[in-house]
């Protein structure tokens, strides 16, 4: 790494523990957060963070380099008898790597954001790039394949080098004839042929026979805290007497809410038809004759750029409104960056908490939004199903959940390396995961881990929260987790980082616990320490549970979820 690259505090300890446990892995990279000179965060190297699993790995380095340098932490045996080739001059690391995978070594990655790397116009990089990068990688390509052949031969993953290669040669001379035909081609070759063709039938068909006056924006259906409120949306709108029509814009992993959403709209999955530019403006088209052929129309949508994108093309008097349940982080892309260029279209937009109120308005400020389209934002509470725990009979077990997914921010690690840990001091404090997890965790971090999977049927997801004692969540951002109030409900005591709208419900002390959003060994300790206290003081946690169910109760029905959402797009209020 370079003297002002950030190396985060964690980061060796954390590799050095990953390289002991697998002495298989000879290369181990983290990801990385580009900063400015301000220390700014201001976005993410794509190829790096979006590339992590070993296979992953493998298959992305002969088409593009996706290891950061400053990051890697490597076994000098392996390093001292691969070395930088001086040829490859400003892709010394890309060749070390290429050559170690064609030698059968093997190169991970840690999930952590470890190291912040510093751009600036006098980086190397930067200034390789400035002849253009796609010709750049061409002529590493050939440097390398040609050192290949006049030594060792091409060994193993040196043929995908070669293939690539021949792409990136073809690639170049169809940019050439027509850059729109390489864009488009481009294109094309992430589509599934048969699903974009089954997805238009459907979508004509649905145009050329319906008018939709209500229409619905999602990303998916399936599991999720936000595609259960999506689907709660939806069902406000049974027996209103409306057309309503969902268009989901991205693959589904598994088809959880698929049925609600059926249930109660009209669905059309147009994944595929926003992956080529001629389909997506067929859509705006019929859309927009659709709108222009009716009184009222309205449109709301969720997480889905598709939405901010549409905008535009609809007619001015078709009212458009939207819901952000939490603020990405700084660097990546999400609604209330993709909703910019629109603020003014939007008749209303809703948030889950007053902390993601705050947020908004500030970014409106910083980036000169008039304070009239502020007073268009209103908070509407996501809500549940009203209840009665069924609490097991208590034995000595004391059970903590962690309910969701693995993603980076949710910090399932932490709360892994705590069942660990207090594994061999308190052995009757078991954990519990629910949600696809397991495979997202070492497996050194698995084994006091009871792994439940993904669980789509409410009715067993509500057993198991009868059984659990405290839902711990360890993110660094979140708006207001659904399992939270799930939890709740069922009289368990939530643990959490005070982060988005959580302190907005949760107070520390009477009807669960809080700790700061800090760095990780302070979130692990505080939540490990307050985990013993609980397990060690059971009044106070019966006293604690039965105020967070009180707080559920009070708080979280739909009766008032449904008639603001009618509201909103039925009366436009």
């Amino acid at each position: 790494m370079d003297a002002d690259d950030i190396s985060l505090p964690e980061r060796l300890s954390k590799q050095v523990e990953y390289l002991d446990a697998n002495p298989e892995v000879s290369f181990l990279a983290t990801r990385l957060m580009l900063v400015d000179s301000e220390n700014q965060i201001t976005g993410i190297w794509p190829e790096d963070y979006y590339c992590v699993s070993r296979e992953t790995i493998k298959q992305t380095l002969p088409v593009i380099n996706c290891v950061g340098q400053p990051t890697i932490m490597m076994r000098r045996e392996v390093a001292q008898a691969i070395g930088y080739n001086p040829k490859f001059k400003a892709n010394e690391d890309w060749g070390m790597w290429l050559s170690a995978l064609a030698k059968g070594h093997v190169i991970a990655k840690l999930p952590d954001v470890l190291l912040r790397y510093r751009q600036h116009g006098v980086n190397t990089t930067v200034v390789a790039n400035e002849s253009g990068v796609e010709g750049k990688i061409r002529r590493f390509k050939r440097l390398y394949l040609l050192d290949k052949m006049s030594t060792t031969g091409l060994q193993s993953t040196d043929k995908l080098v070669l293939k690539s290669y021949l792409k990136d040669i073809l690639k170049s001379i169809v940019t050439l004839v027509s850059p729109r035909l390489q864009i488009f081609l481009g294109r094309l070759k992430l589509v599934r042929k048969k699903k974009l063709l089954q997805q238009f039938s459907r979508a004509r068909t649905y145009f050329k026979n319906v008018d939709p006056e209500l229409v619905f924006i999602f990303p998916f259906f399936h599991t999720g805290g936000a595609e259960r409120v999506h689907a709660d949306i939806l069902e406000s709108f049974s027996g209103s007497g409306k057309r309503v029509l969902t268009f989901v814009t991205g693959q589904s992993d598994n088809t959880a809410f698929f049925k609600r959403f059926e249930a109660h709209s009209s669905v059309l999955e147009i994944s595929e038809l926003l992956k080529l530019g001629i389909t997506e403006r067929w859509l705006f088209s019929k859309l927009s004759a659709s709108c222009l052929r009716k009184d009222t129309c309205r449109f709301f949508g969720s997480n889905a750029k598709f939405l901010y994108d549409l905008v535009p093309h609809l007619p001015a008097s078709v009212e458009i409104s939207d819901l952000i349940h939490a603020f990405v982080h700084e660097y990546e892309d999400g609604p209330e960056k993709w909703s910019l260029p629109v603020v003014s279209r939007l008749a209303q937009r809703v948030v889950i908490s007053n902390k993601t109120k705050k947020d908004l308005e500030s970014l409106y400020q910083r980036n000169g939004i008039s304070t009239e389209y502020a007073s268009r934002i209103r908070v509407i509470l996501n809500s549940i199903d009203i209840v009665e725990p069924k609490r097991h009979k208590k034995d000595e077990l004391f059970k903590v959940a962690y309910v969701g997914r693995a993603g980076e921010e949710k910090r399932v690690e932490l709360i892994a390396e705590i069942a660990n840990e207090l594994s061999v001091t308190d052995s009757n404090i078991r954990f519990h995961f629910v949600g696809n997890i397991e495979p997202f965790l070492p497996k050194p971090l698995r084994g006091a881990i009871h792994f439940h999977g993904e669980i789509t049927d409410q009715g067993t997801l509500d057993r198991l929260y009868d059984e659990f004692d405290i839902l711990v969540i360890a993110s660094t951002r979140e708006g207001f987790p659904m399992v939270i109030m799930e939890a709740m409900m069922h009289a368990v005591v939530p643990l959490s980082t005070d982060v988005g709208g959580i302190p907005e419900h949760i107070s520390d002390g009477e009807n669960g616990l809080l700790v700061a959003n800090s760095n990780d060994a302070a979130v692990k300790e505080n939540l490990k320490q307050k985990i013993k206290y609980l397990y060690l003081n059971r009044a106070e946690w019966q006293r604690l549970s039965d105020n967070a169910r009180t707080y559920a109760v009070q708080n979280f029905g739909r009766q008032t979820f449904g008639k603001a959402y009618r509201n909103l797009l039925l009366d436009g209020k």
